[in-house]
């Protein structure tokens, strides 16, 4: 088991440039990791922005599908539990949405769990419900990680821009040579 100080770090004083679901999702991580009973397997999905105007296609050409819901734990005897996690307002009801309740509906079609889960307490309770087994504390360490997240303000802060570079000054052949008598002359260090 991991040691406490790496399951419960101590909240962060600034803010972070990470998405809220992305802070969410390493605390459900470190959540399922720790506490779920093993043998389990956690796995976590998440498409990455495109960089490229046909990243996308590529992606889909190897299996990648638009939609694909932020976990899945696999225990024995019970059926795969999936779930997808928002962070409010963030939902699963928005317009942009749809393909990930086109995914929930497909996975429940073939017989397996899929829920949406705006915190770690409610990703423990959905996944008990479905028949995963966890340690005794992990209620409270639930609880504890999602006031973890409270407390970090997991509020999704855009990257400061970088200023514009100024300009360098080309060095001329006269520019160095006049470097090189001033080191001479002991002007310059």
């Amino acid at each position: 088991m991991e040691p406490a100080s790496e399951l419960f770090p101590e909240p962060a004083e600034k803010k972070h440039n990470a998405q809220p679901e992305h802070a969410l999702s390493v605390q459900v991580h470190k959540f399922a990791r720790a506490f779920i009973a093993p043998p389990h397997v956690f796995l976590a999905f998440d498409r990455s922005r495109k960089q490229s105007p046909n990243q996308h296609m590529r992606e889909a050409s190897r299996g990648v599908r638009r939609g694909t819901l932020d976990t899945l734990t696999m225990v024995l005897d019970v059926p795969d539990f999936w779930c997808e996690l928002k962070v409010p307002p963030n939902s699963i009801d928005l317009p942009r949405n749809a393909s990930q309740r086109e995914m929930i509906a497909d996975i429940r079609r073939v017989g397996r769990v899929a829920c949406v889960a705006i915190s770690v307490m409610e990703y423990f309770e959905k996944a008990k419900a479905a028949g995963i087994t966890f340690i005794p504390s992990a209620y409270v360490a639930a609880l504890r990680m999602d006031g973890l997240l409270a407390s970090a303000g997991a509020k999704w802060v855009a990257p400061k821009k970088k200023p514009a570079a100024k300009p360098r000054a080309a060095v001329t052949r006269a520019g160095l040579a006049a470097i090189a008598r001033a080191r001479s002359k002991g002007w310059v260090g």
